[in-house]
């Protein structure tokens, strides 16, 4: 990820990783998608949150990305591996998961606030590791 990225993400979108066939993946940092995919934007309230982190684990690096979003409304996963596509203020895109195992880890979460100055809606938890991390989308 470049230093020089605006780092607010604008945009989150999801899609099922099968559809994710044939995607080419590069120095484990970055992907060409090949051709347009259907990704489904998810409508989300204020910014979303993206956190990465790595460790060596039986000299291996592991990349660990967690996102945090906070939808209007629930979403249903319904059994299905997904990945997502995110957007930054830049206008740059990466993508979180690929279309083959380990897939990332999505929690929904219903918010039921304590206070009325609470935010309500339900909060999206995707959590993802791999031995690359974030992919940057490339064309």
């Amino acid at each position: 990820m470049n230093n020089t990225t605006i780092k607010y993400i604008t945009k989150v979108e999801v899609i099922e990783s099968r559809w994710l066939a044939n995607i080419a993946i590069i120095d484990n940092n970055e992907v060409i998608l090949k051709y347009p995919r259907n990704f489904q934007k998810l409508q989300t309230v204020g910014l979303t949150s993206v956190e990465v982190s790595d460790k060596i684990d039986n000299r291996n690096r592991i990349f660990t990305v967690k996102m945090q979003a906070f939808l209007p409304s629930i979403f249903e996963v319904q059994h299905r591996n997904l990945s997502f596509r995110i957007t930054t203020a830049s206008g740059e895109q990466y993508l979180i998961g690929t279309n083959v195992h380990p897939y990332a880890v999505v929690t929904i979460n219903d918010k039921f606030p304590s206070s009325v100055t609470e935010k309500v809606g339900c909060l999206l938890n995707v959590e993802y590791s791999n031995t690359f991390g974030m992919l940057s989308i490339i064309d």
